[in-house]
């Protein structure tokens, strides 16, 4: 069947999918609004590139820090190694997923970098150890 009542319940569907998936952002708005509180998060006065109202502010806050392996807050920057502008953040990445290996496998096939300082000035390394050579003293006389 073609025409304009073909149409018709395709549309009314779209219409309920639209519905359904704003009652969905809706609920998932006051988890997020939990779970920020949770991670002592605030929303920003006014959030940056946005005109007006933003629909769904917490929903918004956590994915802007939440990390990138495992949905949790994120502390660490990750960093394109070449072609990205200006050394723009791609991410963030949480301590706990920046020790497994499966995920240092994946930043090096992809060739990022993450930051050692993280967004509160926490280290990421607490003891950089020297691996270059050390400088050739010559040895002193005995005192």
């Amino acid at each position: 069947m073609r025409g304009p009542r073909a149409a018709a319940p395709a549309a009314a569907a779209q219409r309920s999918d639209v519905q359904v998936s704003k009652a969905c952002a809706e609920a998932v708005e006051c988890l997020c609004q939990a779970r920020a509180r949770q991670a002592k998060l605030r929303l920003a006065q006014r959030p940056r590139g946005v005109h007006g109202a933003v629909a769904y502010p917490y929903l918004r806050l956590l994915r802007s820090r939440a990390c990138v392996a495992c949905a949790n807050t994120g502390e660490f920057h990750l960093r394109a190694s070449s072609g990205s502008r200006l050394n723009a953040s791609h991410g963030l990445l949480c301590v706990r997923c920046s020790k497994k290996k499966h995920v240092q496998e994946h930043l090096v096939r992809q060739g990022a970098y993450v930051d050692l300082v993280g967004i509160t000035g926490k280290r990421l390394i607490r003891k950089v150890v020297n691996t270059a050579r050390p400088k050739h003293r010559p040895p002193q006389p005995p005192a």
